[in-house]
């Protein structure tokens, strides 16, 4: 990983006594600690603003409704050439 090269590399620059692998160690156990006592969790939900959550969620299933049931059919014929059937999209 990337992260544990560039950690090794750091901290051995840093402090010269210590060796390349005693930083890849020293920041893994870090970063196990840290997941053990329960960071980093994999739910994004409650990191941001719920109503924008909420909003990423019910406006794609409030368009979908829309477009099924509500009045957007009826704008559908003012798409259509003159003579072509509005089910199939082909001339009668």
């Amino acid at each position: 990983m990337p992260q544990m090269k560039g950690a090794g590399v750091t901290l051995a620059y840093i402090f010269p006594g210590i060796p390349y692998w005693a930083g890849v160690v020293l920041v893994g156990a870090v970063i196990t600690l840290n997941v053990a006592l329960g960071g980093m969790k994999g739910d994004h939900a409650g990191a941001g603003d719920p109503v924008l959550d909420q909003d990423v969620r019910d406006q794609p299933a409030g368009l979908c409704a829309m477009a099924v049931f509500g009045f957007y059919n009826g704008h559908l014929g003012a798409n259509l050439a003159p003579g072509e059937d509005r089910r199939t999209g082909h001339e009668r």
